[in-house]
């Protein structure tokens, strides 16, 4: 006969407060349950405790693993599963992970949510965390994805790893830093996504550069005012077609984002993203924690060689250079000697209407501590801008220096000149004319063409072979043009303009030209 037992396990070193002891020894009841052959304790397990203290789904996961791993003998004089335990799950008994995280309306520890993560990647589909214990067991059970516990539990630590950096947010780290994206613009639908390309091998490599693309997409078609309501499906569905591409992933993502064409999930280009950024508010109180990321990623992009490297840890807020109530002490220029109030004054109003739709843009706002908004905030520009030169240390704010005058054009031209930064930090879709798509456009050229591609004035020789490009003195094959320009500059590119093919009589001609002409 069999025997379960419920507990849940105080962490290891912790000490008992003189409450908790006496809860202990006053209210605590044990219970003990023989089972018969044939019983499964799993089952009774959960539910037992479906009527008293509702479990997390991690602990029904945690209770259903080991349930399967008792049977795995020693190693080493110790229990397999205990050295398992120790290994793989203890780690997530602590309470980094047990603390709440808050996903739209919903608020669950942070280890509920790695494992729906976790899941999703896996199964290529949206998990509720309500369901996870469910789908999770459905799918152990019947898919039989790992052939032992082991690599169950494998799989779920490197999740946790990622994970992890994703919860710490350390801006020096890609995936910490996207974390930082990922709550300031609420689109933890990405996570199972950026999980898959962490841990895939052909990837992880190069996971700064992939990051790097979901980022461009997350905060243009933010700034567009385009919805993310389909975020969901979008990233999950993206995990299955990445599984099956057999060339480049990251070429394949890209080129797949690069062409969508519904408002629900394309990706504006660069005429479409400077529109909107040069005309449309983008202040508003939930916004903030956007618009923080957005100029501190500018910020730091301006620093250039000879700025010190600073951190920023001040608590930065958004400031309106000229203040939404700018009616107190920021007149408009040659209607100074009118009431406000005269709502007879055509030209007067018109020219409050023009000014009050450019207070809300990006060429208006900037990054303050909060002592010194608060200081400056409504205050004139004579006097806030003086302030601000005095006390800001911000390469953002240093270039305010250049105006004498603050005005709807000087808002404008400040926000062409943020828009040239942001154009160089969150890149551009593929033009549709230069995206590898498999409609019928050719591929690269016959096995042995020669091919070379200069770069910082260094040019870089190679040829084709079994419908790869070879690059001399790279030990790496490249299954596009793109791909091999990537390697090179560690930049994002459209290799079909990078490269160039030898026509075999001694002459070069562009891969794009090539291609066209072999299209027809």
């Amino acid at each position: 006969m069999g025997q379960i037992s419920m507990e849940k396990s105080q962490p290891a070193g912790s000490v008992l407060s003189g409450n908790q002891h006496e809860a202990l020894k006053e209210g605590l009841a044990a219970v003990s349950i023989e089972l018969e052959s044939g019983d499964d304790p799993q089952t009774i397990f959960e539910t037992l405790n479906s009527r008293g203290v509702d479990l997390t789904p991690g602990d029904l996961m945690r209770n259903f693993i080991f349930q399967r791993a008792k049977g795995l003998g020693q190693a080493d004089h110790s229990l397999v599963v205990d050295k398992l335990y120790e290994k793989h799950w203890l780690p997530l008994d602590r309470s980094f992970w047990s603390q709440p995280a808050s996903r739209g309306r919903q608020t669950q520890t942070r280890l509920d949510w790695m494992l729906t993560d976790h899941l999703a990647m896996h199964i290529g589909d949206l998990v509720s965390v309500d369901r996870l214990f469910d789908r999770y067991r459905r799918w152990i059970l019947t898919d039989r994805p790992f052939s032992t516990v082991t690599q169950e539990l494998e799989s779920i630590s490197a999740t946790a790893a990622i994970e992890r950096r994703l919860f710490d947010q350390d801006p020096n780290d890609p995936i910490g830093n996207f974390g930082r994206l990922a709550d300031a613009f609420d689109v933890s639908t990405v996570m199972p996504l950026v999980i898959y390309l962490a841990t895939e091998p052909s990837v992880a490599s190069e996971i700064d550069r992939a990051l790097e693309v979901l980022e461009s997409y997350i905060v243009r078609r933010d700034i567009c005012g385009l919805t993310n309501k389909n975020y969901n499906r979008l990233f999950v569905g993206l995990i299955d077609r990445l599984r099956k591409a057999e060339g480049d992933k990251l070429d394949d993502m890209v080129s797949y984002l690069s062409g969508r064409r519904s408002d629900i999930d394309r990706w504006p280009a660069d005429d479409e993203w400077r529109t909107a950024w040069l005309g449309r508010g983008q202040y508003k109180g939930a916004r903030q924690p956007r618009l923080r990321y957005l100029f501190e990623a500018i910020e730091m992009a301006k620093r250039s060689a000879l700025n010190e490297d600073i951190e920023i840890k001040s608590a930065l807020t958004i400031e309106h250079i000229m203040p939404q109530r700018w009616r107190e002490a920021w007149p408009v220029p040659g209607f100074e000697h009118l009431d406000d109030d005269d709502d007879m004054n055509f030209d007067l109003l018109t020219r409050q209407a023009e000014r009050d739709a450019v207070i809300d843009r990006l060429g208006n706002l900037t990054l303050l501590t909060g002592a010194l908004n608060s200081t400056v905030s409504n205050g004139p520009y004579s006097v806030k801008m003086p302030a601000v030169r005095s006390h800001s240390s911000l390469a953002l704010n240093r270039e305010l220096n250049q105006f004498d005058h603050w005005d709807e054009d000087t808002i404008a031209a400040r926000g062409l000149s943020l828009f040239e930064n942001a154009r160089r930090i969150w890149m551009a879709p593929l033009p549709s004319d230069d995206k590898q798509i498999a409609n019928g456009a050719p591929g690269l050229p016959a096995d042995g063409t020669q091919c070379r591609f200069t770069y910082a004035g260094r040019r870089y020789e190679g040829y084709i072979e079994n419908g790869a490009l070879m690059v001399d003195g790279v030990d790496r094959t490249f299954g596009s043009l793109s791909a091999a320009s990537r390697f090179i500059t560690r930049t994002h590119r459209n290799g079909w303009n990078d490269w160039h093919f030898g026509d075999g009589m001694g002459g070069w001609v562009l891969a794009d030209a090539w291609r066209r002409e072999a299209a027809e």
